[in-house]
């Protein structure tokens, strides 16, 4: 597969102290809002794993979250990018599709777009749209497919793991 070329030098703006503590703030609600979303919309797919997925999908969007921070904190980009490519990876791997990752990070975006003020919101929003940008997804809700950056070695451990069905992590 092609290397992606990301704009690691892109100009990202950064969020002051004062407002990197409104968005720690916010994070709690953002999890569950966005956990509750996902699973009103995908719940079919996702019922199976039960409370044991919710806490689980809560997990992932708490470590997107973590990821984030650097990149609003100090416009740091490569961590979250190389987090959300392996977590794409994970997903692939575990047969969960990977198009709700990019949705996730979208509903997250949004949630703070909504719940912070507005130059503060863009901020996040454009934060979140430049590390989907590394998985070489649209930035959008809506794509039909999200690119496995590496995928050498999923059909083994597909093989060796039927259970994986079973397993949570990394639903969201």
């Amino acid at each position: 597969m092609e290397e992606l070329q990301l704009p690691m030098d892109q100009a990202l703006q950064t969020l002051d102290a004062d407002a990197l503590m409104r968005f720690q703030r916010l994070q709690t609600a953002a999890v569950s809002a966005v956990t509750e979303r996902f699973y009103a919309v995908h719940s079919a797919a996702y019922e199976r794993f039960g409370e044991t997925g919710r806490d689980a999908c809560r997990s992932d969007l708490a470590f997107h979250l973590e990821f984030l921070r650097p990149v609003l904190q100090f416009g740091m980009l490569k961590s979250m990018v190389d987090y959300l490519r392996w977590l794409n990876q994970v997903l692939a791997a575990r047969g969960i599709p990977t198009q709700h990752l990019p949705q996730s990070l979208d509903w997250l975006a949004g949630f703070f777009a909504e719940h912070l003020p507005p130059n503060e919101g863009s901020v996040v929003a454009a934060a979140v749209h430049a590390g989907q940008s590394g998985l070489g997804c649209p930035r959008a809700y809506g794509i039909s497919h999200c690119p496995v950056v590496n995928d050498l070695g999923a059909a083994e451990f597909n093989a060796s793991s039927p259970d994986r069905q079973t397993y949570p992590f990394g639903v969201c």
